[in-house]
């Protein structure tokens, strides 16, 4: 499971914020600081033990953040 989300999740991530995608329709790197914000005040369930990362620390996410990305605020 924890390949899948370092994997496949890191992957749409990358590809949705990487600037040789900037003339594409899903291109986000441009709000990058809206979703950050909408990430870190989501108040996350008590099945999550840390709070919600900011995009801009997107390199330096471990797995379980990958996780809760995918599952719950997707």
């Amino acid at each position: 499971m924890l390949c899948v989300c370092k994997g496949v999740v890191g992957q749409l991530i990358a590809r949705w914020l990487d600037k040789s995608n900037s003339k594409k329709n899903f291109y986000l790197g441009s709000k990058v600081e809206e979703i950050s914000k909408e990430l870190t005040s989501v108040t996350p369930t008590c099945e999550i033990t840390r709070s919600p990362r900011s995009l801009a620390d997107v390199k330096d996410w471990k797995g379980n953040s990958t996780l809760h990305v995918m599952y719950i605020y997707m």
